[in-house]
């Protein structure tokens, strides 16, 4: 094993040790092996070319210079959006600023940071991921249909009907079609809804699910222990606070709820392909509920919590698949397909102000395909009113993104 292996390790280890258990350790160091494979693919991160760089092992020193790993050599930073000849591969940038394409989704980008042994981790982990993660509602609940359950039966017992059971099969019957003979994984919320919805998926995939658990971190919302009839004043409390920061009596609010959705797949995704004695998979599978499914696809696309209230729960058994594309941008390169799943509904009201003072409230339909920062694209929210309102872009004096519930937007 060679010197920028074991710093790797050391890196690994470090990682490891900062999630509470030694054990990690060994499941991190097991992607040297990964790494190995990444230096034979030369194509997909090839070696830094550079007359005073020996090594493609290199790192950001305190005053800004790429230092050899070993070396006091030394190669000064190019300025933002200077490009360095990598030989054959993609062609590498400094800084934040580089050609993008939109992708469903994501961007593909020509960024690639300086390698280091830290920066060879993650690019071995991306490798690792699972090609797909598919993400599932449970199935036609009691609650769904009859919202009093709640007043004698606590959230987590609410149970599947017929309907929800037919619901929940054929989902597993379109994930077959989706994967084929692959192998998953599956992870589910401890709520008996979403149990019972991946015991009927089981039924379809059979042997193909290797492995199951069940995680407390994809459950429901706590809206508090039993919902009697307090909680339609709580119901109107959180529509003038707002679904991601009001707080439900002896429950949670949304922002608690995507900061553990967070945890759990940041200390989940990444290191899930890696864990020494399991065989890797093609496909992790997610039965949980409707919030939760927002929430991941929050903290995957980082959306703020006004877009995260733009977008509607899937429907019963409604399945998002993530895509994994190495060309994308971050740790996590997955797009949402749109081909091969649902797609979220999202719509924003919005406040256009015309040239003559008159000002109308115009519903934005699929807000989340609006570029990001999307409060800040005028221009294509104009373009979106004159095809789908028929407004004239050159009478749109202002657009309040949120009609008005502030007095100034800077």
């Amino acid at each position: 094993m060679e010197s920028s292996d074991w710093i790797s390790l050391l890196v690994a280890g470090l990682i490891g040790g900062v999630s509470g258990s030694i054990l990690s350790v060994f499941v991190y160091s097991h992607c040297i092996g990964l790494i190995a494979e990444h230096r034979a693919q030369r194509a997909v991160t090839p070696p830094l070319h550079d007359d005073d760089v020996e090594s493609d092992l290199v790192s950001r020193s305190k005053n800004g210079t790429l230092i050899r790993v070993g070396s006091k050599r030394s190669l000064s930073m190019r300025p933002i959006g200077t490009k360095l000849d990598r030989g054959e591969g993609p062609t590498i940038f400094f800084g934040e600023e580089c050609p993008t394409e939109e992708i469903m989704g994501g961007k593909t980008s020509a960024h690639w940071p300086a390698p280091s042994p830290a920066y060879n981790f993650i690019v071995a982990a991306r490798q690792a991921l699972p090609r797909r993660i598919i993400l599932v509602r449970h199935g036609e609940s009691e609650g769904n249909i009859d919202e009093t359950v709640y007043r004698r039966k606590a959230d987590n017992l609410v149970e599947l009907t017929n309907h929800g059971t037919e619901q929940s099969l054929e989902v597993g019957r379109r994930i077959k079609r989706l994967i084929g003979d692959e192998y998953c994984d599956l992870f589910v919320s401890p709520f008996q809804r979403t149990l019972q919805t991946s015991r009927n998926i089981r039924r379809v995939l059979g042997g193909q699910i290797r492995r199951t658990t069940v995680e407390s971190r994809l459950r429901e919302q706590e809206f508090g222990n039993m919902q009697d009839e307090e909680f339609k004043q709580y119901r109107a409390q959180q529509k003038d606070v707002g679904r991601f920061f009001y707080r439900f009596p002896t429950g949670e609010s949304g922002a608690d709820v995507s900061d553990r959705v967070k945890h759990w797949w940041d200390s989940t995704v990444m290191s899930h392909n890696l864990r020494p004695g399991y065989p890797p998979v093609e496909n992790l599978l997610v039965v949980t509920h409707g919030l939760t499914m927002r929430f991941i696809l929050m903290q995957l696309y980082n959306w703020s919590p006004h877009t995260f209230e733009t977008v509607y729960n899937a429907p019963n058994c409604g399945m998002f698949v993530l895509q994994h594309n190495e060309k994308l941008l971050g740790r996590f390169p997955y797009f949402l397909d749109r081909t091969q799943g649902d797609y979220p509904k999202s719509s924003c009201e919005v406040t256009v102000e015309l040239l003559g003072g008159e000002r109308r409230l115009v519903t934005l339909d699929d807000y989340i395909d609006v570029p990001a920062p999307r409060t800040s694209q005028v221009e294509y929210i104009k373009r979106q009113l004159q095809d789908r309102h028929g407004i004239d872009p050159l009478m749109v004096a202002n657009v309040d993104f949120f009609a008005g519930k502030f007095a100034k937007f800077q």
